[in-house]
């Protein structure tokens, strides 16, 4: 049935076509098909006399065969016939004859027809033998999007909005129904290629991707008495020869036409996955199958991968992953005879029931959790033959130490506290209790490495030195009659790995080489791409940096050496390079995005503030606490306000007459806008002098309330004066803090001037450059039994709290002989060029020319100096 929806589909797709545009199929397998201009600078759809196929599919039917048989159906959709209502079918309002009309859901044209789904059938398994050839009339109706007739190339979306087709009077199929489109609740889009080929003609390069739904009942006695189902899958139906590119999934290359006979269409660049490992193909290229290309039948992804809890970090241990030895087993010696053992290899997984709560040996959570230790147990010596598999349910208590939550790495101390069970009713031990961790005298040390991925979640790489002891006692009648003991002894388990990228193989003509470049994409998946290219040091086509080519030194890098940025969107283009040391004169370009904070616009030509989404750092000082303490010690606490929530009157703490959950309003001090809302201030506690060793991780709920000065909406550049009129923030039941307060703002006596620019973005949304000077006040008292019993003190000082964005670039490094200049050209757009150069010592006037203006200034002060 899914063949047949999908040949239906490719009817669709053949009125489709010409709106729907490139499906990746193989083209050398696709139909050549070319259609009149119907004097209207376009041409007709459906393509009369065109067929849509899938050259390297096929439709299925699966569901309600015999486990193994699938009866697969190659399918053609062919012999378009406009048919106007279609028998009530068709949802537009065609006449009689007539193949299409201004219309349907995309905005452009609806088309209804007749066709057929042409199906030579092929039964696999238990049905192997089974071999028919079925036409089963179909309708369709294609609804396609706006195109431009009399443009030389006519691109255009389509949908395949109706397919429905069913078969009578068969001998084997009693019932065969297919069915598929959106209207039905099976996406069919797909996309039309028009390109005008002189003469009169339109060659169509069309293609649905069509999810369908066959319906099946084999007859009394056919090969298929007994069998009915209903299957629903998913078929690509083009017509028309494509080009070597990658298909729409992502999955490989459309065997396009090469020029060269004997070329492949084959992956020269693809996007993957460290999180999950999925390949998608980006680009293909035609050549020799040796020649370079990507392979990666041998990429990994990161063994371990943590999703964020919603406080810029991970649970340790994570839910989903296994630690194991990878080049040790658990051992059972003791109780044994000489030159036996049993080994036990395998993981500790399946964690459940994970409770998190602060405190824990190390200062930062205890960790209680759930697991199964899965051991494939093997005898030597005596025991040699012995072999079982084992799940032994065991509970445990991790321990970490402090981290920064919201780091992109995060390097955290562990210790596995404790890690203990049992199993019962096993025929071979009688008694198996397996005991680990340091609160049972068996240290248990490690130590986890969280590195945070493009979609949020973060990479672990875990280990514990785990102690452990396991004490056994064979049962009556098995091969451990007799023996009992206690053994101890330390394994290190571990999770995670470094993912295996997928990675250029295959030769160049020549001596070219086979280059791969490996750039980070914004979504944090990878991009490797492999060409033959030569030796040259130049720019990356999208301009991000510089091709990672040979140097005729090898002690050199292809390095920046001039770059183009705009001032208002912040984004660098690579313009030039050149072969230099790694540490030489050149273009520092800054990592990361140019604005960590960026908020769309708010339907008036700027966005709301406060911005919600993004966070205010201070990357060189600490809130301190100061006040209170013994001479030499401090509490330092790095800050991150975050978490913005707009509440309208907040309790009555606001001055403004906001309503509920209203972020702004004309008013406050500056004579522009008013902001009120609520916050998390959080703070990463780190005690100094003779409070070293005291961590913590606090989160504080504050209130603020902005006033900001007047902005010019709709202007690319938005700069105005900010103020902090009120901050105030209090933690409540915390073990060491029995009192925590906060109070800053102008309102308070405390002022906290600041400033926020604006820039208009190429995509419409704007990025965020603000700051604040907060002069703060923090009133503190520590608890009784607590590190800071006894302490207590009020702290005033200031810090400047902001948006993280990057500096323009600049030059860095030394000349060998000479100094590095940097040039900066202003140009008509606005954007700069920004080049780094090493002049010679000798160019005294530093106009990057060597001549006599330079000779002359060595000669004045020659003469002034001159006895």
């Amino acid at each position: 049935m899914n063949r047949l929806l999908q040949n239906l589909n490719v009817i669709l797709i053949f009125s489709l076509t010409i709106c729907f545009g490139a499906l990746t199929v193989p083209a050398g397998a696709g139909q050549t098909c070319q259609v009149p201009d119907n004097g209207s600078g376009t041409a007709t759809l459906p393509p009369i006399g065109c067929q849509y196929t899938s050259p390297d599919d096929v439709f299925k039917i699966i569901n309600g065969l015999p486990a193994g048989t699938t009866i697969e159906m190659e399918g053609i959709l062919m012999d378009f016939i406009c048919c106007g209502p279609c028998n009530g079918s068709c949802s537009l309002g065609l006449t009689s004859g007539q193949c299409e009309k201004v219309g349907g859901t995309l905005g452009g044209h609806g088309h209804c027809f007749d066709a057929t789904l042409d199906l030579t059938v092929t039964g696999t398994g238990s049905l192997q033998g089974f071999n028919r050839h079925l036409a089963v009339p179909v309708f369709c109706e294609v609804h396609t999007a706006p195109r431009n007739p009399g443009d030389p190339v006519q691109d255009f979306d389509t949908v395949l909005y109706r397919f429905k087709g069913e078969l009578f009077g068969d001998p084997d199929f009693c019932t065969f129904r297919i069915k598929g489109g959106t209207d039905y609740g099976l996406p069919g889009p797909g996309h039309t290629t028009l390109t005008d080929i002189g003469g009169g003609l339109y060659h169509i390069d069309s293609f649905f991707d069509i999810t369908y739904q066959i319906e099946f009942e084999g007859c009394p006695g056919s090969s298929l008495v007994d069998l009915r189902g209903t299957t629903t899958d998913t078929i690509l139906m083009e017509t028309g020869f494509t080009e070597c590119a990658p298909t729409p999934s992502g999955s490989g290359c459309r065997t396009g036409t090469c020029p060269d006979l004997g070329d492949q269409c084959e992956p020269n660049s693809v996007d993957f996955d460290p999180a999950t490992g999925e390949v998608r193909v980006v680009g293909c290229k035609c050549h020799s199958a040796r020649d370079c290309h990507v392979d990666w039948s041998m990429a990994q992804p990161y063994g371990c991968v943590g999703p964020d809890d919603g406080n810029g970090t991970t649970v340790i241990p994570p839910q989903d992953c296994e630690y194991v030895s990878l080049f040790e087993v658990y051992y059972i010696i003791d109780g044994l005879p000489p030159g036996t053992t049993i080994e036990l290899d395998g993981p500790l997984y399946d964690f459940i029931n994970i409770v998190r709560t602060a405190g824990g040996n190390l200062g930062g959570e205890k960790i209680t959790f759930d697991a199964t230790l899965d051991w494939d147990v093997k005898g030597t010596g005596e025991l040699a033959g012995f072999n079982r598999h084992i799940a032994v349910p065991v509970s445990g208590e991790v321990h970490t130490g402090p981290r920064n939550a919201g780091d992109p790495c995060q390097v955290i101390d562990t210790d596995m506290f404790l890690l203990q069970g049992e199993l019962f009713g096993d025929p071979d031990f009688c008694t198996l209790r397996f005991r680990a961790g340091t609160s049972l005298g068996m240290p248990s040390p490690g130590q986890a490495t969280l590195t945070q991925l493009g979609n949020g979640d973060f990479a672990v790489d875990s280990f514990f030195d785990v102690t452990y002891q396991i004490e056994f006692e064979g049962c009556t009648a098995s091969q451990l009659q007799d023996l009992s003991g206690t053994t101890t002894a330390t394994i290190r388990i571990q999770t995670g790995a470094e993912p295996v990228l997928p990675a250029c193989i295959g030769n160049c003509p020549g001596l070219m080489p086979c280059i791969e470049t490996i750039t980070n994409n914004p979504d944090g998946t990878i991009n490797i791409s492999c060409d033959c290219e030569s030796s040259v040091c130049e720019p990356l086509p999208d301009g991000s940096d510089c091709r990672p080519s040979p140097c005729e030194d090898p002690c050199n890098q292809c390095l920046p050496k001039c770059v183009n940025y705009d001032l208002n969107t912040r984004e660098i283009i690579v313009l030039d390079c050149d072969c230099r040391g790694d540490e030489d004169c050149h273009v520092g370009i800054p990592e990361g995005p140019a604005f960590n904070c960026v908020l769309p616009d708010n339907g008036t030509g700027t966005p709301t503030l406060p911005p919600i989404g993004c966070d205010y750092t201070s990357p060189d000082e600490y809130f301190m606490i100061l006040d209170g303490l013994p001479a030499g010690t401090t509490i330092e606490m790095d800050g991150i306000l975050m978490d913005f929530i707009c509440c309208g009157p907040c309790d009555a703490r606001c001055s403004l007459g906001l309503a509920q959950d209203q972020c702004e309003m004309a008013g406050g001090t500056l004579g522009g806008n008013g902001h009120c809302f609520e916050a998390t201030l959080d703070l990463t506690v780190r005690g100094t002098g003779s409070l070293l060793g005291f961590n913590r991780h606090l989160a504080v709920p504050v209130f603020g309330e902005i006033h900001t000065g007047p902005r010019n909406p709709g202007a690319p550049i938005q700069d105005f004066d900010t103020d902090f009129y009120r901050l105030r923030g209090e933690l409540f039941g915390d073990p060491d803090f029995c009192t925590l307060r906060i109070t800053g703002g102008t309102d308070y006596g405390l002022p906290s001037p600041g400033h926020t620019t604006l820039y208009e973005l190429p995509s419409g949304d704007f990025g965020v450059d603000s700051f604040f000077d907060i002069t703060y006040q923090i009133e503190f008292e520590g608890c009784p039994d607590s590190t800071l019993k006894n302490y207590m003190g009020t702290t005033t000082a200031t810090i400047r709290m902001q948006t993280d964005y990057h500096e323009p670039p600049t030059c860095s490094g030394p000349c060998t002989c000479g100094w590095c200049r940097e040039t900066i050209t202003t140009n008509p757009d606005g954007t700069i060029d920004i080049c780094c150069d090493c002049l010679p010592d000798a160019d005294l006037n530093r106009d990057g020319i060597v001549n006599s203006l330079d000779l002359a200034i060595l000669c004045g002060q020659w003469l002034t100096t001159r006895p």
